[in-house]
């Protein structure tokens, strides 16, 4: 493969700026065109190829539409593809798993501003990604959907106006919830080695908290997005041919920022 060094700083410069943030988006496998082995299973009809590795997303901001509540937090999985071959090769199946960290809800209840600081929990998610051109065309056109759900939360501390609560000092039901899904439309051109893109994404969520404290009853509800659509930008470099890094920023809906490393096998 080429390199271009001056294009692949303007790209990385680029995509970096945009720290603006649901889940992340996949670009379709069979657009990045890695090479690997095939891994055969002896009760499959054709080979399945498979691709692994891990993403860091940092959702600085995520605006929720009642109560004028706010979350963030940071997510750590790793991420298995299953790739089709012959009539299925531009679909990805793949599921991620790992640990959801530093969550914190903000909202405003009862004329009080409430802080839910969550405790780390397991987080998992699966998608299912579609490539509508091929590998030789001029701009590379795919789409992604994707569920992302953490269930179960429990709290650290809350904070009602500056005064903190810890857990102990906490009653009624102790967890927290959070789902979300979304359906991405991205379009690319490959430079080279690497690949920047575009799109546009429609995504919600569903979260819930709730605690009492000293009597009192601090629900936030169940709630969805405030801003159901948005836009991401991102680039894909294959610096050898078995291996993509991915950079991605999400905003409008969300304020995020994901990496990403892939190997395929």
């Amino acid at each position: 493969m080429k390199r271009s060094k001056n294009l692949l700083l303007i790209i990385l410069l680029f995509t970096a700026s945009q720290m603006v943030y649901s889940a992340p988006i996949n670009l379709p496998s069979s657009i990045e065109d890695l090479e690997g082995q095939i891994w055969s299973h002896e009760f499959t009809s054709s080979p399945i190829e498979i691709s692994a590795g891990i993403e860091i997303d940092f959702v600085t901001k995520r605006e929720l539409d009642e109560l004028e509540a706010e979350v963030k937090g940071n997510f750590y999985t790793a991420k298995l593809l299953f790739l089709g071959t012959e009539d299925t090769e531009k679909f990805d199946w793949y599921v991620n798993f790992g640990q959801a960290q530093d969550i914190e809800y903000k909202t405003a209840i009862l004329g009080s501003d409430v802080k839910f600081d969550l405790e780390d929990e397991f987080v998992w998610g699966l998608g299912v990604s579609y490539a509508f051109t091929s590998k030789d065309d001029s701009l590379q056109i795919g789409i992604d959907a994707k569920y992302r759900q953490i269930r179960g939360m429990d709290y650290n501390s809350v904070t009602i106006n500056d005064i903190a609560y810890s857990k102990s000092q906490l009653g009624g039901k102790l967890d927290a919830k959070w789902k979300e899904w979304q359906v991405a439309l991205l379009i690319g051109k490959e430079f080279d080695y690497f690949i920047p893109y575009v799109g546009i994404k429609y995504s919600d969520v569903d979260a819930s908290a709730k605690v009492i404290i000293s009597g009192t009853t601090y629900d936030a509800g169940s709630t969805d997005s405030e801003n159901k659509f948005g836009m991401f930008v991102g680039c894909s470099i294959t610096p050898i041919e078995q291996i993509s890094i991915k950079l991605q920023g999400r905003f409008i809906d969300e304020e995020a920022f994901t990496v990403g490393i892939l190997y395929k096998f």
